[in-house]
């Protein structure tokens, strides 16, 4: 499968990129480690770059403030500490998305729910928008939907800052992606759905203003990315939710996926979108410790509100 982005191994042996390469090559050591290893040494290396990486501390505990006004500090504190070492152990969980056998990641799937709402969409002949989020479980968690769908599965993709993780990150993805497109090719994604594929989708960052509006995320006006029901209309697919969590004893992921949205597009934009969030509310108050807490959610604000960070 081509790389969408043309980015030639050689080129990127230059000194500059060894260390990033140093990084990639620890990482795929540790993907190799027994999963109660990496559980273990993943929560160690998340509370190592909470003490290291202040500003993302910082955003985080801003961000949890915002969205968690009912628990008093000690609480916020906890959830902070328990969402980088969750952080730490979804990092080593996306290594061994990438490089990990199929016999690996299937012995990790404990419990899978709602499996039949991917069926009876393709048994529509529908294409499938695979709603998710920016959970520390997202890697795995598309790893693991292309084994279980019953269709091809494609990922819209944003490129990494660094070439050497845009490289590592395509060539592993084309592993058990059919298609990494780019977040700007839309129409590559359309033709996805046309053909009754399926698209990992994740709507649920702080792009830029356009084709995105304000609507309430976990009780704060959010700049939202709207699209979502915009591709629904334009190929009449399924929009599906599903969502894989790292269990509490760390033995393994459960795997839900929920019914197909219903009178969706409806065609208000504000109504759609705040639907959207919604649904990631509910999951995110489920595993909020799961939830990746360090972007910049609420970075663009609405006009004439101050920058929260």
């Amino acid at each position: 499968m081509a790389v969408e982005q043309d980015l030639h191994w050689k080129r990127l042996l230059a000194l500059r990129h060894w260390p990033a390469w140093l990084g990639m090559a620890i990482l795929y050591t540790l993907s190799h480690l027994p999963f109660s290893w990496q559980h273990t040494l993943g929560a160690r290396l998340g509370l190592l770059a909470m003490r290291i990486l202040k500003s993302r501390r910082r955003i985080a505990a801003i961000n949890l403030q915002l969205c968690f006004p009912e628990l008093d500090a000690a609480a916020r504190e906890q959830l902070l500490i328990d969402s980088f070492k969750m952080l730490g152990i979804g990092t080593l969980m996306s290594g061994l998305a990438w490089w990990g056998s199929e016999r690996r990641i299937r012995k990790l799937i404990c419990e899978v729910r709602g499996l039949e709402h991917v069926r009876q969409a393709q048994a529509q002949g529908r294409g499938i928008i695979l709603l998710t989020a920016h959970f520390v479980t997202a890697e795995i968690g598309g790893r693991i939907s292309s084994l279980l769908l019953p269709i091809p599965l494609n990922i819209m993709h944003r490129r990494q800052s660094s070439d050497v993780a845009e490289y590592v990150l395509q060539q592993a993805r084309h592993r058990y992606i059919k298609e990494v497109i780019l977040r700007a090719n839309v129409r590559k994604m359309l033709r996805c759905l046309k053909s009754n594929e399926a698209i990992f989708y994740l709507p649920d960052q702080n792009f830029e203003q356009e084709h995105s509006i304000f609507v309430p995320f976990m009780g704060v006006n959010t700049l939202t990315l709207s699209a979502t029901a915009r591709f629904a209309k334009m190929n009449d697919c399924a929009v599906v939710p599903g969502f894989c969590f790292l269990r509490e004893d760390g033995k393994g992921i459960d795997v839900e996926y929920f019914p197909a949205l219903d009178n969706y597009p409806s065609g208000d934009e504000v109504t759609d979108t705040t639907r959207i969030n919604q649904i990631f509310e509910q999951v995110i108050r489920k595993h909020p410790a799961q939830y990746m807490w360090l972007h910049r959610r609420f970075k663009i604000r609405p006009p004439g509100e101050a920058s929260v960070y």
